[in-house]
This record gives C-alpha cells, structure tokens and sequence, in this order.
C-alpha cells in the first residue's frame, strides 16, 4: 500500500498531548458516570440510526475506551502518536463543500462574511472521499457498568417494531398522559425511583427510569402498560391538559438568533421547515377514544 511519511513540527511537546489526552479522559469519564442514562438511550437509537451511531461512537464510552488506548500508547511510542494526530490535522484541513453559516444583524453579517471567506480560503481544498466506516452496533439487550450506586432502566423501540409507520406528535400527549396516571405513581410513588423519562423521538419511543433503586419491578410495570392503558378511559378534557402542553412546546418561539440558526440548519438537513405545523396539526386531532389503540404499540 501508500506509505505516508509525516515530519513532527520540532515543537511537538508529547507530554503536553499526553496531558491534554488524560485531562480530556477524566472529564469524560466524570460527565459519563453523571448521565450514564444519555448513553444507555444514545446506544439504543444507534441500532437503527446511523448518524447517531456514529456521533455516539465518536463522542461517548467507546471514545473514552479509545482514549485510554491513546493514553497507553503515548507511554511506550509518543512519536507514532503524534504523527497521526498530524495526518488526522491534514485530513480536517479541508475547505472543500465547507458550509459557513451565521445569524445575526445585516451589518455583523456582512463583517462575518468576509472574515469567513478568509478562512475558508485559507483551507487546503481537495476532493472529499466518501469514507466507508464499520462502526459497531450496540446490542439489542445490554448493561452498562458505571461508577453509580444508582440505576436508570431503559427500554426502546423504533416507530416500526412498535407497528407504527412514523412519528406523530399524538404520541406526545399520550405519553405524557402514561407517565402521570401510570408510571409516576408506580416507579417513583411505588417503587421508590426518583423520576421517569418517557418520551418520543423522531426516532422512536423511550421509557427511562431514572435513579432507579429497583430492576425486576421496572420492567414489571414496562410490561404492564399495555394492559394498564388498553383498560384506561379518559375523558377528552383531560387528553386535551395534554394536548395543550405539547403544542405549546412546539408553538413557542426560540428567540430571533435560535430561529435563524434552526431554520439554517433545517435547510442544510434537507428537512421541512413547515414540520413543526404538521406535528401541531397532528395533536389537535387526538381523540379520547383513540388513547386504547395504543395499547398494541406498547405491547410490541
């Protein structure tokens, strides 16, 4: 194969890398053992979710494992480490189909951008390869030891295994119906837990019991949701509590700087910026007598 041959800058301290590398290892480590519940639903979502699967990979507990073997390695061979920190250097050195983007006033706009034009143009540019990377999928079914005296419980689903086609906002209110009339009173007013997490994603849809001093009855009171809601009626002015509380989520305003960086972002993801008036139209339409139906999707 290519053989790259990389000169180290003569200012290359490794005992300052080595620093930074064990400063980065600790700080992660401490934010990990913190909310180790955020790694147990990142890992969930990675199993059907490729973007997720790579941010997490990158980002959270195999980051930290690849960490402590970069630590190990800058002991017994500093130098092969460096080198590749400089091709990794080289590789983000890169302008091309670089996105800059900014909000703000027409006049610190127009600062901006010649300050970014600058930069940009000062990138090397060659052409971007699309990588292909085997990155590994979490389990179906795993357990995280971390340094907590605590549990957090999750279970998750796509919208598909769940026998729905796709996320609908409906969904919103009728979690948060489940959490109130079940799940609070029995994992925190039963069982002791400090708080439940239930909510949906675009993804899927998640149960969290969070500082949790139980496992068996958790998942026990999972499985009996299905049954608990498909006996449940509830009266319309009660779904529409609700109701409302989800849609004012979604009709609240960001502020004029957070809009415009959301609306930047919608359009680099390609997604509609109309969405959210979809979702609130979706939640207008949820019936008191629609709740039970949803019984099946727990069940799956």
């Amino acid at each position: 194969g290519m053989r790259v041959v990389i000169e180290l800058k003569r200012d290359t301290d490794p005992q300052r890398v080595l620093e930074a590398v064990t400063a980065r290892k600790t700080a992660l480590k401490s934010s990990l053992t913190s909310n180790i519940y955020a790694s147990q639903l990142y890992r969930a979502q990675s199993i059907s979710n490729p973007g997720t699967r790579a941010y997490t990979y990158m980002t959270d507990i195999d980051y930290y494992l690849f960490l402590e073997q970069v630590e190990a390695a800058m002991e017994t061979d500093p130098t092969a480490v460096l080198a590749a920190l400089q091709m990794v250097q080289q590789l983000v050195n890169n302008g091309s189909g670089a996105i800059s983007a900014f909000a703000g006033s027409t006049q610190s706009a127009q600062n901006h951008r010649a300050i970014a034009d600058a930069f940009i143009a000062g990138l090397n540019t060659r052409e971007v390869v699309t990588a292909v990377y085997d990155i590994p999928v979490p389990s179906r079914a795993e357990g995280i030891v971390a340094d907590s005296s605590v549990q957090y419980n999750l279970i998750y689903a796509t919208w598909e295994e769940m026998g729905l086609e796709e996320f609908n906002a409906s969904f919103d209110a009728v979690s948060a119906l489940v959490s109130d009339t079940f799940l609070i009173p029995l994992l925190r007013d039963q069982y002791g837990a400090y708080g439940v997490l239930h909510a949906a994603t675009e993804d899927g849809v998640y149960l969290l019991s969070y500082r949790d001093p139980n496992v068996m009855e958790t998942f026990s009171v999972y499985a009996q949701l299905p049954t608990l809601l498909g006996e449940l009626t509830v009266d319309q002015a009660t779904l529409d509590g609700y109701i409302l509380s989800s849609y004012a989520y979604y009709a609240q305003s960001a502020g004029e700087l957070a809009g415009a960086s959301n609306a930047i972002f919608t359009v680099i993801a390609g997604d509609d910026q109309a969405q959210p008036l979809e979702w609130m139209r979706q939640l207008k339409g949820v019936k008191a007598e629609d709740v039970a139906q949803y019984a099946a999707a727990y069940a799956n």
